[in-house]
């Protein structure tokens, strides 16, 4: 049986961790100052590879990458600048690593809010699929926008990324199934979600779940380093470091090769 690992991103006061069935889910929670974004611990299976993908041989050509965003609920144009700004940043923090572009921007009409979808998700429904799976594009990585809401004082979802714990060749294998992640309007806006759920479809784990190797490894053995991290949500998170650039780099050639701009803008 392979297992998933759910990555999501919740601003909350408490922290817990669960697991759902043959899906598995862990909820990192802390009090955050306004504007950081939080989200769950990932799986340590997810780690496993990480040291051999790190020492693949560097390959020192850029990456293009295809974004599709099928927004929510809104109009198409109300988001436009939105998406602009996060992919210029986005490209500005991957530059020289793999560059991203707009592929197709999409509006899709439900009822649902983002945490109503990743519940029943966990709780093995179809509204996740319902929504997603026919829109979704082989070759892209597909990105839903939705509404969230405060479930109790101080807790939102922002965001969640569909993973494999141990079998990251069954991403090409099920494409564009595991190429689906979803964020929130205010998580995009804040321009926090994309970036670090990003992290996590290329394979950053959270600073807290790496030894000391690890870190030193990643180039996060300094404290404001970590703190500041796109992996992180203690601090006002700004960047990756060159080390995470180079595994995510390697991780997306080597089991996301399938990704590629096919009549991107």
């Amino acid at each position: 049986m392979r297992y998933i690992c759910l990555i999501l991103i919740i601003i909350t006061t408490s922290c817990k961790s669960s697991k759902i069935s043959n899906k598995s889910s862990g909820n990192a929670s802390h009090t955050v100052p306004a504007g950081c974004g939080v989200d769950c611990m990932a799986q340590n299976e997810l780690l496993k590879s990480f040291e051999n993908i790190f020492y693949t041989k560097i390959d020192s050509s850029q990456l293009q990458i295809g974004i599709n965003f099928f927004i929510v609920n809104r109009e198409i144009e109300s988001q436009l600048p939105t998406i602009q700004t996060n992919l210029l940043e986005l490209n500005s923090l991957f530059e020289g690593s793999i560059e991203f572009r707009k592929h197709k921007v999409i509006r899709l009409e439900s009822k649902y809010k983002l945490p109503t979808v990743y519940q029943d998700y966990l709780d093995g429904g179809q509204l996740f699929d319902e929504l997603s799976r026919e829109v979704a594009e082989l070759g892209y990585i597909n990105v839903f926008v939705m509404e969230t809401l405060e479930e109790t004082p101080g807790r939102k979802l922002h965001g969640f990324t569909p993973l494999y714990n141990d079998y990251h060749e069954g991403y090409a294998k099920v494409a564009p199934e595991m190429d689906r992640l979803m964020v929130s309007f205010e998580g995009l806006e804040f321009k926090y979600s994309l970036y670090h759920e990003l992290g996590h479809y290329f394979s950053l784990a959270h600073p807290w779940e790496l030894s000391e190797a690890q870190k030193l490894v990643l180039g996060l053995q300094d404290p404001q380093e970590e703190c500041v991290n796109h992996m992180n949500y203690n601090c006002f998170v700004n960047k990756f470091t060159q080390q995470q650039l180079i595994q995510m780099k390697a991780f997306a050639n080597r089991y996301r090769s399938y990704l590629g701009i096919r009549g991107a803008d």
